[in-house]
């Protein structure tokens, strides 16, 4: 009985210690203001004048959440899924590249790196992104910390998906 209490206290002290946080003290950098939250699962961003699904690739967005975790998939399978995509009456979705992406980052913001109001269905995991790397591989975001390093196309990883807002 002892060990069943002091294993549940050790879940939930990393549990609560790796949750979501970001620095009050800062100015956000990617702040709710700056985005137009729209009612069918998508924000548009009003500095980038793109917009973003809300969820992630395998999610679905019920008016208030992304319901489900998101899928992984493999770095093609992702493009494939992506283009058969219809979210808000668009069809005109792609996955992100790596400056698309580090715009939504919130570098005041840890576990996710990301306005948890805005993209609440985000895990602080790599996700996909179109930017190619020079030893042919595919950047990649951490969106626990924000930073973005080249990953192999065979690795599973979850996207977000977006398109210009003027299409």
């Amino acid at each position: 009985m002892q060990r069943i209490f002091i294993s549940c206290l050790l879940f939930c002290y990393f549990n609560i210690a790796w949750a979501h946080s970001c620095n009050e003290l800062s100015k956000n950098t990617a702040p709710t203001d700056r985005f137009e939250i729209m009612n069918d699962g998508v924000v548009i961003d009003k500095a980038t004048g793109l917009m973003w699904s809300r969820c992630a690739l395998g999610q679905s967005w019920d008016g208030v959440q992304c319901l489900n975790y998101e899928t992984s998939f493999f770095y093609l399978e992702a493009v494939e899924q992506i283009e058969l995509l219809t979210l808000a009456g668009f069809d005109s979705w792609r996955m992100p590249n790596v400056k698309e992406l580090s715009s939504i980052v919130d570098r005041n913001c840890r576990e996710p790196s990301v306005n948890f109001e805005i993209f609440p269905g985000m895990h602080s995991r790599p996700y996909w992104t179109s930017t190619k790397s020079n030893n042919y591989n595919i950047y990649g975001i951490d969106m626990a910390n924000g930073n973005f390093y080249p990953m192999s196309e065979i690795y599973q990883s979850p996207t977000l998906f977006v398109r210009d807002h003027t299409q």
